[in-house]
């Protein structure tokens, strides 16, 4: 895994690849091997694979080794499923970035970009309550801050 990540460091992603590949063969079940498969899946999505990025970070998103990595793995999933016209799975898997995400950052970003989604259904109750929930936090940061705000103004009434 570490020769794969120091290729991927220096831009070789064909050698990145064959390194993450081999990892997933070799050691299947493993901590390493999930943790290449998120890093193969991430490659993926940012090449525009994005059926091959599913199939890695869905499975990583089961597995969740490491928990830093579950809330990228369930946006890049949820932007999957919204470019694919799965509203529905979107919020699906960023409720699951929710649940498994451990940092509260992190947590209520997701949350932010959920209330995106369910603005953009029409659901102006629930995008105001996720906001107003996330605005009543005492350690809101001012990017939460200024999201949520900008949540509220989109929303009539």
């Amino acid at each position: 895994l570490g020769q794969a990540m120091v290729a991927l460091d220096r831009g070789d992603l064909e050698n990145t690849q064959f390194q993450l590949e081999t990892v997933i063969s070799e050691f299947s079940g493993s901590e390493s091997a999930e943790i290449a498969g998120y890093h193969l899946g991430k490659m993926k999505y940012e090449s525009g694979d994005k059926n091959g990025a599913e199939i890695y970070l869905s499975q990583f998103l089961r597995d969740q080794p490491v928990d830093v990595m579950v809330s990228s793995a369930a946006l890049m999933l949820a932007d999957i499923s919204l470019k694919g016209g799965n509203t529905q799975e979107a919020i699906s898997f960023l409720d699951i970035g929710i649940k498994k995400s451990t940092d509260s950052h992190t947590r209520r970003i997701i949350k932010l970009e959920k209330a995106k989604l369910i603005l953009s259904q029409g659901d102006f109750e629930r995008a105001r309550t996720i906001t107003d929930g996330i605005l009543s936090n005492k350690d809101v940061t001012i990017i939460e801050k200024q999201v949520a705000e900008e949540l509220l103004g989109r929303i009539p009434g």
